[in-house]
C-alpha cells in the first residue's frame, strides 16, 4: 500500500491538463486582443491622417479662393484703368474742341499765287516781223487777200536755214503759226486775223484764186475750170506751208476737173480763173 502511494507521486502543476488549457486560452485571447489593437491603431492612424490632410485641403481651398479673388480684383483694376483712360481721352477731346472752334474762327490763309508772265493776246496783226508767244499767239490766221508774202522763222539771222516755210498768196490766204516757231514775218496790206472752231465761211460752190477751208469756205465735190492758163492747184491737209501738207497738186492749162474730198483740210489755186462745182 505504501509502495502504491509512493509510486503515485504527484505531477507538477504545469503538467496538469487544466493548466495547459488555461494557458492556451490566455494565449488565444491575447492574440485576438492584439489583432483588435492593431486594427484600432490603424483606424486611429487613418483618422489622424485624415485630420492632418483636411487642414491642407482647407489651406489649398483657401489659396484657390484667394487666387480667384486676386484675379477678379485684377480684372476690376484693368476695367477701372480702361474706364479711367476712356474718361481721360474724352476729357482730352472735350479740351481740344474749343481749340478747333478757335481755329475755325480764324480766317483762312490764302496763299498768293505766283504771277505767270503775260502771254500775247494779239488776235490780229499787219505786215512786219513778230515774236511768236510774246507778240502774237500761235494758231491759224486768215488774210482777206492783200498780203503778198509770208514766212515762218526759226531765227533772226536772215539766212535761208531760218525759214521754216513761206508762201506767195494770191487772193484770200491761210497760214498756221506754230508754238515752236520763233517769229513770223509778212509783207503786204491788211491784217492776219486769228480764227478758231467758231469761224463760219460762206461755203461757196464757185470761187477764184486763193486758199479755202473745205467744208467751211467751199463745199467738197467735183469742180471744173475751163479758163486756166499756166495755173496751179493743190489739195491740202494743212496750212503751215510745208511740203508734207500737199495731198495732190498739178499745173494746169486749159480745162480741168478736180474732185475735192470732204476729208481734205484745204484747197489752193493760183492763176486758174474760176472753179465751178458740177457735182
Amino acid at each position: 500500500m505504501y509502495e502504491q502511494e509512493a509510486s503515485k507521486e504527484k505531477k507538477p502543476f504545469y503538467k496538469k491538463w487544466w493548466f495547459i488549457a488555461i494557458v492556451v486560452f490566455f494565449i488565444t485571447a491575447a492574440i485576438a486582443t492584439g489583432g483588435e489593437d492593431e486594427e484600432t491603431s490603424q483606424a486611429q492612424n487613418d483618422n489622424n491622417n485624415s485630420e492632418e490632410n483636411e487642414p491642407e485641403n482647407t489651406e489649398n481651398n483657401n489659396d484657390n479662393s484667394d487666387n480667384r479673388e486676386n484675379e477678379e480684383n485684377s480684372e476690376d483694376d484693368v476695367n477701372n484703368a480702361n474706364n479711367n483712360a476712356g474718361d481721360e481721352n474724352n476729357e482730352a477731346v472735350e479740351e481740344e474742341e474749343p481749340e478747333t472752334d478757335e481755329n475755325n474762327n480764324e480766317e483762312p490763309v490764302v496763299e498768293e499765287e505766283e504771277t505767270e508772265p503775260e502771254t500775247a493776246d494779239y488776235v490780229s496783226f499787219g505786215s512786219g516781223m513778230f515774236i511768236v508767244g510774246d507778240e502774237i499767239q500761235p494758231g491759224l490766221y486768215r488774210n482777206g487777200g492783200s498780203m503778198t508774202y509770208w514766212e515762218r522763222l526759226a531765227g533772226y539771222s536772215g539766212e535761208l536755214d531760218d525759214i521754216i516755210s513761206n508762201g506767195l498768196p494770191e487772193g484770200p490766204a491761210y497760214v498756221e503759226i506754230k508754238e515752236s516757231d520763233e517769229a513770223f514775218s509778212s509783207q503786204g496790206s491788211g491784217e492776219w486775223i486769228l480764227i478758231d472752231d467758231n469761224y463760219e465761211g460762206e461755203l461757196l460752190t464757185e470761187f477764184g484764186d486763193g486758199q479755202y477751208l473745205v467744208g467751211v469756205d467751199i463745199e467738197p465735190g467735183k469742180y471744173r475750170n475751163d479758163s486756166a492758163s499756166g495755173g496751179y492747184w493743190a489739195r491740202l491737209s494743212g496750212f503751215d506751208g510745208e511740203l508734207d501738207n500737199i495731198i495732190s497738186n498739178d499745173i494746169i492749162e486749159g480745162s480741168v476737173i478736180v474732185e475735192i474730198s470732204s476729208s481734205d483740210y484745204g484747197f489752193e489755186t493760183t492763176r486758174s480763173g474760176t472753179w465751178t462745182k458740177i457735182e
